[in-house]
């Protein structure tokens, strides 16, 4: 038994030794990788934040303020040049009919116009777009920039903007809106507890710088 027992110790021991130069080389192994794989995620990461840029800062104006309206269809009033001097200085949201919680029904005429005067900083359009917003508009609107048509919305109750850089120039800019509110099946909202046709709250908005559209 004492003869069997030395061999089978050094054997061991051996063994031992074999594993332990094997295990060495893994965990060296595993350290180099783990080693190239945080220099992988540090230059990743540094390049990704090299190339990310952070969101367009927007300027935002609310311009609910003077403006112009008259409760008529008039010829024309889209026209930059066009004189409202006698139209009638409201501010937004407005009613055609006021106070409009009066109203059993929208009067006669049920087409009218909004002009405001919107002074414009050349650097606010050389590297921004400029949008226009409106809350809403009852019940059809047409939306004009310098006389030139920017878009059309329908519905009563919904929001909408308009992409208006294109139309816009340094100094003086005006803004004309005709709102229809002539019943229209078609068209939401159809009935309710109010009874009211205008304009509600424009706001305009600059972001987006232009290198990025």
């Amino acid at each position: 038994m004492t003869l069997l027992t030395a061999p089978l110790h050094s054997f061991f021991l051996a063994l031992l030794k074999i594993h332990k130069k094997r295990l060495e080389r893994e965990y060296s192994m595993i350290a180099r990788h783990g080693t190239i794989f945080a220099v992988f995620v540090a230059v990743f990461i540094a390049r990704a934040f090299a190339v990310y840029s952070p969101p367009a800062k927007r300027m935002t104006l609310l311009e609910n303020r003077s403006w112009k309206f008259i409760k008529q269809d008039v010829s024309g009033a889209q026209a930059a040049g066009f004189s409202d001097a006698s139209w009638s200085s409201v501010s937004l949201p407005h009613s055609f009919d006021i106070p409009y919680w009066r109203a059993t029904a929208a009067t006669s005429p049920t087409v009218g116009w909004y002009r405001k005067h919107i002074p414009i900083d050349a650097s606010w359009i050389t590297s921004k777009r400029v949008f226009i917003e409106f809350e809403a508009a009852f019940l059809v609107s047409q939306v004009y920039v310098n006389g030139t048509l920017a878009g059309a919305h329908q519905g009563g109750y919904t929001g909408f903007s308009y992409d208006i850089t294109p139309l816009l120039h340094a100094g003086d800019n005006v803004i004309a809106v005709r709102v229809d509110g002539t019943w229209n099946a078609q068209v939401a909202p159809r009935g309710g507890e109010h009874n009211f046709i205008g304009a509600f709250t424009a706001t305009f908005i600059w972001s987006l710088p232009t290198r990025c559209t």
